[in-house]
């Protein structure tokens, strides 16, 4: 199918939200250039090698959206286009630098966005133990030279889903993971996207996961990725308003919700019924200044901060039940 490509300009710090906000049902797919993923692959041992050295100069970043050409016309492009300038003046209040959220539209084969699909993604270590890797480099893993024996590699191809693994709040998550001991816990991912966090529980040994999505699109890619690697036994895929339309009854040892603010505050009164007394929440999708409203909010539930991780802006917070809480 031929696609028009929508792009917006923007900055490192703020692709994640310009992907969140920008996910969209009319998206057919999605590709990242961001030069800070550009640096840290070339710092990598041996990575250069296969990096294009015309991108290494870039700076800042660009979210490409795209859309069937097919099935909407120049106009109704247009006004989606303007819906996106909407959501995109959403994401200012935040206090990242967004750059200049300028936003273009071009018509282009299908050709080239598959070339820029593959052109874009590429092996990367995201957490001390993880290093996600597109299909078409799995091949290419054996001369990064840096994989440890106690290495997790995560095949992850993105689809038509938001979330390869490659940004702040993502590695923030996996790192947290890393550090609790998810081996045969029972774990709830809450907005999964591609499944990073749950293919990563699930390789470090959880005894069941759940991936939730409200997006069925982005399950289905999810459900590929579980399938590649190897894991899809031990994921439930779940198509949920996050926690809300969750069987009552059952609940988790560790919840994951990487999150933007406003969705993870409409989290938090549910989280008592999915979260075991002794269990911990982990959340990121949140800048530096709202943890608080963070933190108060959780307060409300009953749940305390024990832990709090930092990349750039961004942050990750670990919680618990109080005592008071009553378990």
């Amino acid at each position: 199918m031929d696609l028009y490509r929508i792009t917006i300009e923007t900055t490192s710090e703020a692709v994640e939200a310009v992907c969140v906000v920008t996910d969209l049902p009319e998206i057919v797919g999605q590709d990242i250039e961001d030069s800070a993923d550009l640096e840290a692959r070339s710092a990598q041992a041996r990575a250069s090698e296969w990096i294009d050295e015309a991108f290494l100069n870039r700076t800042g970043a660009k979210v490409n959206l795209y859309v069937d050409q097919a099935r909407f016309s120049d106009e109704e492009v247009k006004r989606l286009v303007r819906f996106i300038e909407q959501k995109l003046d959403g994401i200012r209040a935040i206090g990242l630098d967004v750059g200049s959220l300028l936003v273009s539209v071009e018509a282009i084969p299908e050709a080239a966005y598959l070339l820029a699909y593959k052109e874009h993604f590429h092996t990367l270590r995201v957490s001390p133990r993880v290093i996600i890797a597109p299909s078409w480099e799995m091949d290419r893993l054996s001369q990064v030279g840096t994989i440890g024996a106690n290495d997790v590699v995560l095949e992850i191809d993105p689809g038509m889903a938001f979330g390869t693994g490659t940004h702040e709040t993502t590695q923030l998550m996996l790192t947290v993971m890393e550090g609790h001991a998810v081996r045969d816990a029972r774990v709830l991912d809450l907005g999964t996207g591609t499944g990073v966090l749950a293919l990563a529980a699930a390789k470090f040994g959880a005894h069941s996961v759940t991936a939730v999505d409200v997006d069925e699109n982005a399950l289905a890619v999810a459900r590929d990725n579980a399938v590649k690697n190897g894991v899809a036994d031990r994921i439930q895929m779940v198509v949920s308003d996050l926690a809300r339309d969750l069987p009552s009854g059952q609940t988790y040892d560790f919840v994951y919700a990487n999150l933007l603010l406003d969705l993870l505050l409409r989290l938090l009164p549910d989280i008592k019924r999915v979260l075991s007394p002794n269990g911990t929440l982990s959340v990121s999708g949140i800048v530096h200044h709202q943890v608080e409203a963070v933190a108060q909010a959780a307060r409300e539930q009953h749940l305390e901060i024990i832990e709090i991780h930092e990349n750039a802006d961004w942050r990750a917070l670990v919680f618990t039940f109080t005592e008071e809480s009553g378990g």
